[in-house]
């Protein structure tokens, strides 16, 4: 059974421990438009941290779609310790769309973050994320892949800097997927634009961040890691 209700309502530290939970979150643009966030919760009895594991930033990436669906199905709150928040299609009206942008006000979700809650309907649902999910989890996985115009390679990748622990973090978190290639790179860009991004709006919430990617199907799965210093 999914549970509906406004997004502004939906506080994740409330959901009961020892249950699997589904929610529609509804949120809504500047003018008419009305769109919905699914989320999954499963949550031990147990203490312990909070995963959250995010798909379909860009609408054409069906890869962790299923990843996360397979996932809920298979996971009980016995399985775990903590939480596991699971949000198979970040952005439904990009995914509606088959698209990386949204048809409503052309933007890029993956290049909104923050967020503004009172900017266009993209960038509210960058802010609802922000404070609603990323804001509370201990470590944060945003699965990606080539979509439809992109052929993404096998990798792990991380925001390079072992100079502080969220550094360090992010580099032990990309080391741990085992992969062959670790891709380590320095923040360059502005940090205007920086900070637009899901995962430096992260980095810059003390999260350490990385990135890997896997073979899925006969595709790519581009993975993105992140996790806050306690």
């Amino acid at each position: 059974m999914t549970t509906i209700i406004d997004i502004d309502r939906f506080n994740l530290n409330a959901v009961q421990a020892g249950t699997k939970s589904s929610f529609s979150l509804r949120y809504t643009g500047p003018g008419t438009t009305i769109s919905t966030l699914p989320v999954n919760v499963i949550k031990s009895t147990e203490p312990g941290p909070t995963l959250l594991i995010i798909a379909a930033v860009h609408g054409d990436e069906y890869e962790g779609v299923e990843t996360i669906i397979r996932l809920f199905l298979a996971l009980q709150p016995t399985d775990i310790r903590g939480a596991l928040v699971l949000v198979p299609i970040a952005y439904m009206l990009s995914y509606d769309g088959v698209s990386r942008t949204t048809p409503e006000d052309g933007c890029n979700l993956a290049r909104e973050f923050p967020g503004d809650p009172n900017g266009t309907i993209t960038q509210r649902l960058a802010w609802h994320i922000q404070e609603k999910l990323i804001r509370h989890a201990d470590f944060l996985l945003d699965l990606h892949s080539g979509g439809t115009n992109y052929a993404v390679p096998e990798l792990v990748g991380y925001y390079h800097n072992d100079d502080d622990e969220v550094g360090r973090r992010s580099r032990a978190a990309a080391e741990a997927f085992g992969m062959e290639v670790v891709w380590g790179t320095r923040r360059q860009s502005p940090p205007a634009v920086q900070y637009r991004q899901l995962q430096s709006s992260a980095f810059h919430g003390c999260i350490p961040n990385a990135s890997a990617a896997d073979a899925f199907a006969r595709r790519r799965r581009n993975t993105t890691v992140m996790a806050p210093t306690v």
